[in-house]
Parts: structure tokens; C-alpha cells; sequence
């Protein structure tokens, strides 16, 4: 049988509790917290197999942990950040991470990439499809690690340069 590692987890925006399902199993407690009340009863539902699980129905911002974390999940699935709260979130929450904790995920790449693809639309890129041709590097213009403080107000601007061959 294997050990439990030591450790408390805060699942934030825990949603169906797939990462506190994860997390369960390498961890000694994790606090699974969800705002939305019948979400948070699918994930107890979900969750009901793990005694080191507690569900939270609470606002993350607002609610007050009894003591620190070891790691911290806050995957709000999204795009950008536009429509989930993990800013404001983490900004909240982290005074509640040990000074060797760790949050996952740890940060966001913001880069732009030229690429090339014979699609007719806008798509994701799933499976290796569609087939894009890369035509040059990565250009990084924001690097945001969520162990610091993030300003909500965060805002930056690029200019692209396009040379057309031919």
C-alpha cells in the first residue's frame, strides 16, 4: 500500500473535483472549494470515495482557511483568464501558501507565434490537426508568475511586423 505524502492542497473553482481526485490520493487533506452550490454537491458526489476531502461552498476570496497550503490547483478553465476569476483569486488566497508552496498552474506565457495553415476557419489546433507550418519563433510578451502579486488592471500592447514575401 502506498504512504499518503504529507501535505495540504486547496483545489480552487474545484468544478467536478477531477484535480482533488488527483490530488487525493498524494496528499493529506485537500479543501475542495466551489461558489457554485450545485456544482460543489456534483463534486461531493464525485469526491464521496476519499476520507482527506472536504468540499467548500464559498467564495475563495472571501473565505478564510484555518491553515496554509502546500500546494494550491486553481485551473479555472478558460481563455485567457477572461471569463474565470484566477486573478483575483490567487491574489486572495496566496498569503495562505507556505513559503515553500507551490501553485499549479505556476504562471501563463502570453506569446504570438506565425504559423501557416490551410483551414477555412478558425480552429483549435487538436490531434495534430489541422497541419500548421511554423514560420518563425515564439515572441514572448508577457511572463506572469502566480506566486507574485498580479495586478488586475494588467494590460500590455505589441506591434507586429509582417513581411509578405513574393
Amino acid at each position: 500500500m502506498l504512504k499518503k505524502a504529507k501535505g495540504t492542497v486547496y483545489d480552487l473553482g474545484t468544478g467536478s473535483g477531477i484535480l482533488s481526485a488527483w490530488a487525493a490520493p498524494n496528499s493529506s487533506f485537500v479543501y475542495a472549494v466551489e461558489i457554485n452550490k450545485s456544482i460543489a454537491e456534483q463534486a461531493r458526489s464525485n469526491l464521496k470515495d476519499f476520507d482527506n476531502v472536504e468540499i467548500i461552498i464559498a467564495d475563495a476570496t472571501k473565505f478564510s482557511f484555518s491553515k496554509k497550503a502546500d500546494v494550491i490547483i486553481c485551473e479555472m478553465l478558460d481563455t485567457a483568464l477572461i471569463d474565470e476569476e484566477q486573478v483575483p483569486v490567487l491574489n486572495s488566497v496566496r498569503k495562505y501558501l507556505n513559503d515553500n508552496g507551490i501553485i499549479i498552474p505556476c504562471g501563463i506565457l502570453n506569446c504570438i507565434e506565425p504559423v501557416q495553415g490551410d483551414i477555412e476557419n478558425i480552429c483549435y489546433e487538436e490531434d495534430g490537426h489541422p497541419k500548421n507550418r511554423v514560420l518563425g519563433d515564439p515572441n514572448f510578451y508577457s511572463k506572469i508568475n502566480f506566486k507574485n502579486h498580479i495586478e488586475e488592471t494588467f494590460n500590455e500592447s505589441i506591434e507586429i511586423k509582417i513581411k509578405t514575401l513574393g
